[in-house]
This record gives structure tokens, C-alpha cells and sequence, in this order.
């Protein structure tokens, strides 16, 4: 990574005498678009191989940049996959673990301000910094707008925030000539699997099955219900790819772009019966963790390559941080993403998962049931019998799970907020979207 880090200087180097020759007051630095797609599975997306055409735009952005094959999110509920990859903190040591079904609806998560978001990062490096968020568990009222100049939350469809976000880029560059980060956490693929008309037929035409959605085990589920359930949830992702579509064109008229670096992924997948279940927050399934991740800086990163190393959500912020030239916080553990990570944690309530070694082991502390897959096997449908390979990989859960205890013992407040916190338009919501039990 020494060499990427020094053609890295050498290109904000170039950018800066040639700012400094044409426009003394411009700032050359790149801008950043984070782009996160609540509950999008990365299996579902043309540019991963999917057979519906669920993705054009995205597929695009992939083939301008650098499309990660095997990205892992390290849990399968929004708060901790969340803010994992915003403070570089495994589970463990962040301690913002969802413990159960409706978990965080009844203890809403705080996020103190001693913790070091990535929006502050780039905030206290002057960028202007921008939020636009529609999951309810990331509002201002849990500090999630720390770090940003701007912050807007909104739980309706994600046309609001695309096109908000452009207008307070338009507006914020007239008071400032810094680069902006823009992060988006979009809802539109998430439950309840209401697509706009115009997209709810695109894959539902020749369906009969009726919709089902909840969290958790559904044996009885048929069929049918599922193929529509699984159309409506590909008729979201189109939806989606057009609104990626309206915020890419919308740099590209503004003429920003080109000097944007561009990040898609997801915090979490949904499950479709791979495992008896649907939904997600319920396991630690490869359906929930292997998520899209899409780079794309046509400067540095030279287009259409597919990375196929395993890669995972703590090494995302430092990563950007090497794009721009940005030094990484002491309390960020992850490392680059153009490099192996070596070991990764996941977790869900009882469920716990490390990949190493080229493998993944899989476990319940509840049921103390064990799980060893391939790395390659993508939905852990295929296990694997090693002893010797499995006593490995436990060491290394047996580790993180003391990192789990040592946080509980050592951290001196409780819960901040309570379940009382939320109103009853906000507990409505998160009944809606399969948050409540």
C-alpha cells in the first residue's frame, strides 16, 4: 500500500499546483458521495451476477470503477453494521450489539459524543459535510448528525433525500469552495416491499403469490409467496438504481463527478429462506453479511476491475481517508481495502462469525450449534467437516468474545436513551419496517 499512498500524494500534488496556477481560492481536493442502501444483498444486483437486470446504473458505476466481490458486513441489523463502518470498530469494541428481535426499538441507540465518526474526520479536515438519512434508528436525537454542517432526516421515499442532497450541495458550495462528503442512507429496498406503481410489475407480472414479510423463521411459507415476495424486493432495487441514476447525473451536469470518489454498499442483506427464514438482524448467514461495494474514482482507481479478496466494513473509512490523503485517527482499527483482510468478526445476538484461514465458522452460543462453510461459499449452503480448521477459528471467536466482555466491564454508562424516547409516529415506523416484535 506504500505505492498506492504515494500515487495518491502525487495526484493531490498535481491537483494543488494546478489549482493554485488557474484558480488561487480552489480547493482540488475530491469530493465523496457515500451511497448506503439499507438492506441491499449484493447477489441481488446485475453487476453480481443476478439474472433480473435489477441494477443498469449501479452496474455502470462498477464498470467506471472497482466492484469488491466479497465484502462482509460485520452484522446483520442496521445499528451495528452502521456504525462499524463509520467509527472502524468491530462490534465488540463499539458495544452497539443487537441483542434480539425489536432490540433497538425498545433500547434506541445513543452515540455519545467522544465517539469519532467518520463525518467528523472529514469536517475537522474542511470538508463541508452533508447527511441525509431515512433509517429511524439514525436521527439527530441519537447524535448520528455529528460531523455534519447539514442534516436531514426523512423516512420517505428517497427521491427527498437524492435530490436534497444535491440542492445543499449546490448550496453549500456558494458559501465555501471546500470538497463535500455527501452520505445518503437510502430505505428503499428495505421492507415493506412497497415499490412506486410504475416499478411494483416490472418482475411481479406472471407472480401469483402474495407478499410476506417478517423477521425470523417462516417454514410454511409457498412458493409462490415467495417468488413475489422476492419480485417486490427486486422491483425496490430498480427503483433504487434509478435514484443512484438521478445523484450521479445530477454531479455529472454540475460538472463534479469527475472529481468525486463514489462509494455504494449496504449495511446488511435480507434473508429469502436460505436458511428457513426471511427478513434480517436474525443470523449471521452469508444472505445478511455479503454486501455490495462499489468504488469508483477514475483518477486512481483505473475502471472495471473486480476485486475477489475478502474484504470487510471497518477497513471502508480508512480506505477513503488513503483516497484523499487524509491521515487515519488512532481509534480507527481497519486497515486498506485493496489488501486482504485476514480475519473478520460478524455477529447477531447469539450468533457469532469469524472468516479465516479461508474459511468461515459459524456459531449459536444458545443452541452451541457450529457451522463451518468455504469463505467461497457465499450463502453458506455447503458445510464443511474439520475438526483442526474449526478448533482455528474458534480460538479466534473465543478472543473476540472476551474483546465483548472486556467492553461491557469497562464501559461506565448504560443505555441514554430509553423506549419511552420514542413517539408513537416513530414506534409506528419501526413497527412498518419489521423493527418491533
Amino acid at each position: 500500500m506504500n505505492r498506492f499512498k504515494h500515487l495518491v500524494a502525487l495526484w493531490i500534488l498535481f491537483g494543488a499546483i494546478s489549482s493554485c496556477s488557474s484558480n488561487p481560492g480552489a480547493d482540488s481536493r475530491p469530493n465523496v458521495l457515500f451511497v448506503l442502501v439499507d438492506t441491499l444483498r449484493a447477489d441481488h444486483l446485475s453487476t453480481y451476477g443476478y439474472g433480473r437486470e435489477t441494477s443498469p446504473r449501479i452496474d455502470a458505476l462498477g464498470q467506471s470503477g472497482w466492484v469488491f466481490e466479497n465484502h462482509i458486513s460485520h452484522a446483520g441489523q442496521t445499528v451495528p453494521a452502521t456504525i462499524s463502518m463509520m467509527l472502524s470498530k468491530v462490534p465488540a469494541e463499539h458495544g452497539f450489539l443487537h441483542k434480539g428481535p425489536g432490540h433497538f426499538s425498545k433500547h434506541p441507540p445513543y452515540f455519545d459524543s467522544d465517539l469519532l465518526l467518520l463525518p467528523e474526520v472529514l469536517h475537522d479536515a474542511n470538508y463541508r459535510t452533508g447527511g441525509f438519512v431515512a433509517n429511524p434508528f439514525l436521527m439527530e436525537k441519537h447524535n448520528f448528525n455529528q460531523g455534519f454542517d447539514y442534516f436531514l432526516h426523512d423516512q420517505g421515499r428517497g427521491a427527498v433525500l437524492t435530490r436534497a442532497a444535491l440542492a445543499w450541495i449546490d448550496r453549500s458550495a456558494k458559501k465555501s469552495s471546500q470538497p463535500f462528503f455527501a452520505y445518503l442512507h437510502l430505505m428503499d429496498v428495505h421492507s415493506p416491499y412497497e415499490p412506486p406503481a410504475r416499478y411494483a410489475k416490472l418482475f411481479a407480472a406472471d407472480e401469483d403469490g402474495s407478499l410476506v414479510y417478517h423477521n425470523g423463521p417462516a417454514p410454511d411459507l409457498s412458493k409462490p409467496d415467495l417468488d413475489f415476495t422476492v419480485a417486490l424486493y427486486d422491483a425496490q432495487i430498480r427503483y433504487l438504481d434509478d435514484l443512484v441514476d438521478e445523484l450521479l447525473n445530477g454531479l455529472q451536469e454540475r460538472g463534479l463527478l469527475e472529481n468525486t470518489v463514489v462509494v455504494l454498499t449496504a449495511d446488511h442483506g435480507d434473508e429469502f429462506l436460505e436458511h428457513g427464514g426471511l427478513g434480517h438482524g436474525t443470523s449471521v448467514y452469508g444472505e445478511l453479511l455479503r454486501v455490495p461495494l462499489i468504488l469508483s474514482f477514475p483518477p486512481l482507481l483505473e475502471p472495471g476491475r473486480r476485486v475477489e479478496h475478502l474484504t470487510q466494513h471497518i477497513d471502508l473509512a480508512p480506505t477513503l481517508l488513503d483516497l484523499l490523503g487524509l491521515a487515519q485517527p488512532s481509534s480507527f482499527r481497519g486497515s486498506n481495502l485493496f489488501e486482504p483482510a485476514d480475519l473478520i468478526f460478524a455477529e447477531n445476538g447469539a450468533w457469532r462469525a469469524t472468516y479465516a484461514a479461508g474459511a468461515k465458522l459459524i456459531v449459536n452460543g444458545d443452541s452451541e450449534r457450529k457451522e463451518l462453510f468455504d469463505e467461497a461459499d457465499a450463502l453458506d449452503q455447503r458445510r464443511l467437516e474439520n475438526r483442526d480448521l474449526e478448533a482455528e477459528l474458534q480460538i479466534h471467536l473465543d478472543d473476540y468474545q472476551r474483546l465483548s466482555e472486556l467492553f461491557e466491564e469497562s464501559r461506565a454508562r448504560g443505555e441514554s436513551v430509553d423506549s419511552s424516547a420514542w413517539t408513537e409516529a416513530e414506534l409506528e415506523q419501526l413497527r412498518a419496517l419489521g423493527y418491533t416484535e
